[in-house]
């Protein structure tokens, strides 16, 4: 009677097939890969590339412009950041503020000492034309620093939801 037992291939035989086999197509795709790769680089850095990405964001600022030239929306925008602009102005003018500028992202405000003889009121409409400033500037901007304007000391911060804060 013949023996019907297969043949047993020893396991790490086939384990050394298959890694020699996965190494040389990793090889294989690697210099494939470096091949395509350098072609890339050396065409981006080329003087054609640098000129054909140059032209094509031109191309492609030109046609923003042009569609936000026409767009209603963006030019009352440009209408309201004016006004804003001059709002912060005048504070800065009447000597209620030194400078508004943002800082960490928010909007950040340095008072002279009429602003710490405003009232709330007064100091809410001060402090919500600075935030509406800020958020022109960063959407998530959602409350407004004070510091003194003269030795740079906090003196608290603002939010629409909480208001007023005095620093300790």
């Amino acid at each position: 009677m013949a023996d019907n037992k297969p043949t047993k291939i020893p396991i790490l035989k086939i384990i050394l097939a298959l890694s020699i086999g996965y190494f040389l197509y990793i090889e294989w795709r690697k210099d494939d890969w470096q091949a395509r790769h350098k072609a890339s680089v050396k065409e981006y850095l080329s003087p054609e590339g640098i000129a054909k990405r140059r032209a094509q964001k031109e191309l492609e600022d030109r046609k923003k412009e042009e569609k936000l030239a026409n767009d209603p929306v963006y030019q009352e925008s440009l209408a309201k950041m004016a006004d804003i602009d001059s709002a912060i102005s005048g504070l800065i003018g009447l000597n209620v503020l030194t400078k508004v500028v943002m800082e960490g992202g928010y909007p950040t405000a340095y008072s002279l000492p009429s602003f710490s003889n405003a009232t709330l009121e007064q100091k809410d409409i001060i402090l919500r034309c600075v935030l509406m400033w800020g958020i022109i500037r960063n959407p998530n901007a959602d409350f407004v620093w004070v510091f003194d304007g003269r030795t740079g000391k906090k003196v608290g911060n603002w939010s629409e939801s909480g208001g007023w804060r005095q620093a300790d």
